[in-house]
């Protein structure tokens, strides 16, 4: 009988737009080949099975998936002595919150222990489809918090999403470890000579976007302030990446047609590759979230070389410091959003140093150090399992 194993379970794998699927990448192929413990990746989301992957059948609903994996699991496992089960999100242990394995869940925001306070906000930003997501957070916070209960180790993605998760839920602080999200920061490094490509001077600056939840993230806003800048004869390119599909491409169009903007350039989901190409034919990042556990974006960016502004809310200050490595909005509004622009295109701060520090800021964040933390909750799981 062998002794150690991990599972990871993961809704997504093959699908690396989102976080989910780049994280579990990032763990399949760091730790399929660990000698302390075998790692298995249990999801739907991939081509077929192999030595270090259970492939589960697809339902197409997540409730049942989650079900296939517990079964593949628990079949699987009988040849091991010490099992952790390792899970993408917390509701993906639903099924294994009764069984004798040590459990680890991930949690990586705050919306769903916090639906209650959010709901007028939800009502504001999605409109008609609101009510959907609504009943859709509450049904996630009942199965959130019942398996939060039962796991040995909650591992969150910002200092602010624990303190969330303390108070909301009422868990010790000893059960709640702090991983930030990662990035592959050699993807974005591919941009080592912008300060001197990119001439900030009489050049039209193209303004970055990065997200599928457009309406939370601010787009709307941006678009506003794009028009305010734009009525003050500052002219901008805007990209805007990850929407997720042709009815919400055509919901941004009517928009920006009612602005009366032009250079705007919108695209759907792309891959991780694709992806360090738009950062690197940028100019600055802009990405007024009014909802954030994190914000990885923004670490892409900053790796990238791009002057970043965000929002002062949630975890996005453990990344932005406001004047050293970037800019924070304190109100999500076009007036201030226009602001910040225009400290950067009338060049009122000495964006080269703040450049110089955001790239500082993101190499921290290496993957290399995210894994290494999460290698040594497993190490330390297993050890009190013999």
């Amino acid at each position: 009988m062998k002794k150690n194993v991990v599972y990871l379970l993961s809704h997504m794998y093959n699908n690396v737009s989102g976080g989910a699927g780049t994280y579990a990448h990032y763990l399949y192929n760091t730790f399929k080949n660990n000698e302390e413990f075998d790692f298995v990746l249990v999801t739907h989301d991939v081509d077929k099975s192999t030595n270090y992957i259970l492939k589960t059948k697809n339902y197409n609903n997540f409730y049942k998936n989650i079900e296939e994996y517990y079964k593949a699991v628990e079949i699987h496992s009988k040849e091991y002595t010490n099992i952790i089960v390792h899970a993408n999100t917390a509701i993906e242990l639903y099924y294994f919150k009764n069984t004798n394995f040590k459990l680890i869940a991930n949690v990586n925001d705050y919306e769903v222990v916090d639906i209650y306070k959010f709901i007028p906000k939800f009502i504001s930003w999605y409109k008609l489809s609101s009510i959907k997501k609504i009943l859709g957070k509450i049904k996630a916070r009942y199965y959130e918090k019942n398996v939060l209960n039962n796991v040995d180790l909650i591992m969150t993605n910002s200092n602010y999403t624990k303190s969330r998760i303390i108070k909301g839920y009422g868990f010790d602080e000893d059960k709640v470890a702090v991983i930030h999200k990662a990035v592959d920061v050699s993807l974005f490094n591919k941009n080592h000579n912008s300060l001197n490509t990119r001439k900030y001077k009489n050049k039209l600056k193209t303004i970055l976007f990065v997200g599928t939840d457009w309406q939370r993230k601010g787009l709307v806003e941006l678009l506003a302030a794009v028009k305010l800048l734009k009525d003050k004869d500052y002219y901008v390119n805007l990209t805007i990446l990850g929407i997720k599909n042709k009815g919400e491409i055509k919901k941004i169009k009517k928009i920006v047609e009612k602005l009366n903007l032009n250079n705007i350039d919108i695209h759907g989901l792309v891959t991780r590759d694709d992806i360090a190409d738009y950062y690197i034919n940028s100019d600055i990042f802009v990405l007024p979230t009014k909802l954030e556990a994190f914000g990885v974006s923004y670490i892409e960016a900053m790796s990238s070389k791009l002057f970043t502004i965000g929002s002062n809310l949630g975890g996005v200050p453990e990344i932005i410091k406001d004047s050293t490595n970037g800019l924070l909005l304190d109100h999500i509004n076009k007036d201030e959003i226009s602001t910040k622009i225009k400290i950067f295109l009338d060049e009122e701060i000495d964006i080269e140093k703040i450049i110089v520090d955001a790239k500082k800021t993101a190499d921290s964040f290496k993957t290399e150090v995210m894994l290494e933390k999460i290698h040594k909750e497993y190490i330390g799981l297993l050890i009190n399992e013999n």
